[in-house]
């Protein structure tokens, strides 16, 4: 069975691969990857580091499909801080992913948008759940691209927030994403 995320390593042996992404610090996303609920520390060089806690993880996420450390399948996606208040998550996802031959399928596009959004709401401290998600489709998709996925606040007006999303490759915009979404308490 494959795994959905690849930290660039072997599962059995966590040795990273020498690969033009795993050089630029990016993750692959439809490709073998680590043990269920294990992630890779990128500092120790692909050393498995034991269960990822990342801000999913902290926040009702521990086991989403694409961000959660404990989910057996999840891609793990990695998102950091960025520059003007956003966020960045930088992958590249594989044929497993693909729609078309090729091409990598729009629901996936649509998931990566939503996650995007809601990881920026986590970054502020804010659990949220998505309301309305609008996905814009501007050019095809390529698997095995270097890819980034940045999110940021359009407005807030509590509980509900409105934020954007693009998935873009070498800068160019592959497509756009608006989302709704309301505040929720965490249990």
């Amino acid at each position: 069975m494959t795994r959905m995320w690849e930290n660039r390593a072997n599962a059995a042996s966590g040795v990273v691969r020498d690969t033009e992404p795993a050089r630029q610090g990016r993750g692959v996303i439809g490709a073998a990857g680590p043990p269920a609920g294990r992630a890779l520390d990128r500092c120790t060089h692909g050393v498995d580091t034991g269960p990822a806690v990342g801000l999913g993880d902290r926040n009702g996420h521990s086991r989403c499909v694409l961000c959660g450390g404990l989910h057996p399948r999840s891609w793990r996606l990695p998102f950091t801080p960025a520059a003007e208040d956003r966020i960045l998550a930088e992958f590249v996802a594989t044929e497993e992913l693909q729609g078309y031959d090729g091409l990598l399928h729009g629901g996936v596009i649509a998931a990566l948008m939503d996650t995007a959004i809601i990881h920026w709401l986590f970054q502020h401290g804010i659990q949220a759940v998505t309301g309305d998600l609008r996905v814009r489709y501007l050019q095809p998709v390529a698997c095995n691209i270097p890819l980034e996925l940045i999110a940021w606040l359009v407005f807030p007006c509590p509980p509900l927030y409105h934020l954007k999303a693009e998935l873009r490759a070498g800068g160019q915009p592959l497509a756009r994403a608006e989302g709704k979404c309301m505040r929720r308490e965490a249990p």
